[in-house]
């Protein structure tokens, strides 16, 4: 039986509200699982459509973050299994609750999210109760990608569709691993389609459209604190002509929240990048680094 004392403990360990959730609902009899998500965003408007506002400069340094929301490394919520009367059929089971309180203006903070069943969640069934729209926005947002200039004004460059919950994770409920991440359950299928091919999926609109040049962030490999590394972009040119092209990469430090701590390097570099081989048809490519 879970006490008070047990309760106070918990209260005090300055942790977030997802460890004292868990146990109070399995103590009530209520199946519970912690969920953590990767990339969450925050829409302060509550809008079902999130649109992120990164702003940079020439350098290619962030120079105002977010306009309209913000955007969170990772954040946790609850997921409770129960039967929803209230809503139709097939939406019971898990439930999403999200007991962190969103900021809104003037610093108020609002009240907490949720039940949302998951189920509604994933087939963007955003009218059901509670609070379901909050958790489709912020895993199906939008970043919009603006440039500013001396003057101030801003030119769009690039809006990413699938930026938001890129994965979703919780504790497996079998498996202990303190050293790895063998324990790790990925249910992001659960929460979302990651393809736009399933009859359920819902507003779900592919729109193609042609770009000379594509940038690609190459994968990293893991970074012991205090080590260097290296980031690499690889730029393609799709087109039969040459490109002209000014390329501005940055590494920053964030807090979990996406607040940027400190600038670490950035460089902006003019290239000229070749054609594509007319007769094969096949992209040229090249490679810009940056060391730190």
């Amino acid at each position: 039986m879970l006490s008070i004392t047990i309760l106070s403990i918990l209260s005090k360990s300055n942790g977030t509200s997802i460890v004292s959730l868990n146990p109070v609902c399995r103590a009530m009899g209520i199946p519970c699982r912690p969920v953590t998500v990767y990339q969450c965003g925050h829409d302060m408007a509550d809008n079902f459509v999130l649109n992120l506002h990164k702003r940079f400069n020439e350098t290619g340094d962030i120079r105002s973050r977010y306009e309209g929301g913000s955007c969170w490394v990772y954040h946790t919520w609850n997921d409770v299994w129960m039967e929803r009367r209230d809503l139709r059929f097939g939406l019971g089971g898990w439930q999403a609750i999200d007991a962190t309180r969103r900021s809104l203006t003037n610093d108020i903070l609002s009240r907490e999210s949720g039940p949302a069943s998951v189920e509604a969640i994933k087939t963007n069934q955003k009218v059901h109760q509670y609070d379901t729209m909050f958790f489709i926005s912020v895993l199906t947002g939008k970043v919009a990608h603006h440039y500013v200039d001396e003057a101030g004004s801003t030119t769009p460059i690039k809006c990413i569709s699938d930026r938001m919950g890129r994965r979703v994770v919780t504790k497996h409920p079998i498996l202990l691993d303190d050293n790895g991440e063998q324990d790790l359950q990925d249910i992001t299928k659960e929460y979302k389609y990651t393809d736009c091919q399933t009859r359920k999926l819902l507003n779900c609109v592919a729109v193609f459209k042609g770009r000379d040049v594509i940038f690609t962030l190459m994968p990293m490999r893991r970074t012991d604190f205090g080590q260097a590394f290296t980031v690499a972009v690889k730029i393609q040119n799709n087109c039969i002509e040459e490109r002209y092209i000014t390329c501005a990469l940055s590494i920053n430090s964030v807090f979990y929240n996406a607040v940027v701590a400190s600038g670490i390097k950035s460089i902006n570099q003019e290239l000229v990048v070749r054609p594509k081989d007319g007769k094969e048809g096949e992209s040229l490519q090249q490679v810009l680094r940056l060391a730190a």
